[in-house]
């Protein structure tokens, strides 16, 4: 049954890429990268390809957030599950007839949004079923609920700087059998818990460590700078936002900036003190994450179009708004969300 259900997920995303993300627009030709600047430009497509990776820490954190409140077996897995594909849809319409496709980098979606999907539904079965039972006649504040809750959160901070198969899963498995009680009140669900976290804690270890295999072999060492043209920024604003200026020139200094996660915090900041970008990794459109209230109307936002919006799993009076945004109007958009009473989560570098 495994082995049919591996078989038919493996079709069933192959023909969903081939179908909704696959384009022959050819590949743009960069334009000069500034003297001195290697690796100045990266694929524009990178931008949006990047929100469904992002969205399973996005969802990683929800979890976290979750289960110090609530029972993981209230926990909606699989409309969690179902939002990574309507973000990857979304993103395939916004790129597949503009961008050249990336073969590397929708095979690793692929992947990881299998994953994502059979974890999250093997857990809807088990947290639904076995989960919620020992919930209902013992408790959901065992020691080791308590652990797992402590386990969510910091994965969640964890995977926010650095990819998940390098978390210390194994690691944290000897810590829960020497550190957690083997004996103490409720020991119906602590003994529960502690079978289904040694479960856990052990398949991720061993799926992570093949997976960091062939990572490090597909990617080799990635580049941890952004680069950018900011205009309106001083070398002290640019420092202290965590970059430096490597030059100036006509269309503003070319500056280096970090990447991933450290990229929303930094640009943030300059556009708080009022630097404006010309440029980011030699495009002019990025993409942007908000969360806002759900009745929130985004058509005044400059420069700016909605690609994928969705309630949040767990609290449908929010919604995660991804927005199209020019490059050269970013400033001035943020600005804008933020007087609605949005809040910015993430700006999505190449």
């Amino acid at each position: 049954m495994i082995a049919v259900a591996l078989v038919v997920s493996i079709v069933g995303i192959t023909s969903f890429i081939g179908t909704r993300c696959y384009g022959s627009a050819p590949a743009a030709s960069p334009a000069a990268s500034p003297p001195g600047v290697d690796g100045y430009h990266r694929s524009e497509a990178f931008t949006f390809l990047t929100l469904p990776e992002w969205f399973i820490v996005f969802s990683a954190d929800e979890y976290a957030g979750f289960v110090r409140r609530q029972s993981p077996s209230e926990f909606p897995f699989l409309r969690s599950a179902a939002h990574y594909w309507t973000y990857y849809g979304a993103v395939c319409d916004a790129t597949h007839d503009s961008y050249a496709f990336e073969t590397g980098y929708h095979v690793m979606l692929g992947v990881i949004g299998l994953s994502q999907t059979a974890e999250y539904a093997f857990k809807a079965l088990y947290e639904g079923s076995i989960g919620r039972l020992s919930s209902w006649l013992f408790t959901h504040d065992s020691a080791e609920d308590r652990f797992a809750a402590s386990l969510a959160a910091e994965y969640g901070a964890f995977m926010h700087e650095t990819p998940w198969y390098r978390f210390p899963f194994i690691a944290r498995l000897r810590t829960l059998w020497a550190e957690v009680p083997l004996w103490g009140p409720h020991p119906g669900r602590k003994w529960e818990r502690r079978v289904a976290l040694t479960a856990e804690l052990a398949f991720k270890g061993s799926y992570g460590w093949v997976m960091g295999l062939g990572s490090q072999a597909a990617y080799g060492v990635e580049d941890l700078t952004t680069y950018a043209r900011v205009t309106g920024a001083s070398s002290a604003a640019v420092q202290a936002a965590g970059g430096r200026i490597l030059s100036g020139g006509e269309g503003g200094a070319v500056v280096a900036l970090p990447r991933y996660e450290r990229f929303t915090p930094a640009a943030l900041r300059l556009l708080d003190g009022g630097a404006r970008f010309s440029d980011v990794a030699g495009n002019d459109e990025i993409l942007v994450t908000v969360l806002a209230g759900a009745d929130m109307v985004f058509d005044s936002i400059p420069g700016a179009s909605v690609v994928a919006r969705q309630p949040l799993p767990t609290d449908a009076s929010r919604n995660r708004v991804a927005l199209r945004v020019a490059v050269t109007e970013l400033g001035d958009a943020v600005k804008r969300l933020t007087g609605l009473g949005a809040s910015m989560e993430h700006l999505y570098d190449y």
